[in-house]
């Protein structure tokens, strides 16, 4: 039995989108952004952001640490991302800049 393997075209160049609809600025200073399932919540909004990693194989990958604003504000984030993921999310922000790009 001989096996074949089809040769694919890459995957075309993903674009993310900005929200389907308007974030609301609140008078505290909080942004209520459209949740991805459905909803909107408050966020605290910070200029910004303080990002660190480290190699995570007993995660899949690496820790992505991303701060919000100055190095010590108290909202952050880390997240276990594989290799893919990683290239993925590089994805999505190169998509951003080439929207912010292409405006006049």
């Amino acid at each position: 039995m001989i096996r074949t393997v089809e040769i694919c075209d890459p995957d075309p160049v993903r674009t993310l989108l900005p929200f389907a609809e308007p974030v609301l600025l609140l008078e505290n200073g909080a942004a209520l952004v459209p949740l991805p399932f459905g909803g909107h919540a408050p966020v605290a909004t910070r200029v910004g952001l303080a990002v660190g990693w480290s190699p995570a194989p007993e995660l899949g990958g690496i820790l992505l640490c991303i701060i919000a604003g100055a190095i010590d504000a108290d909202m952050g984030v880390a997240v276990s991302l594989s290799r893919e993921g990683l290239a993925a999310l590089i994805g999505d922000l190169e998509s951003i800049e080439r929207q912010l790009d292409a405006r006049p």
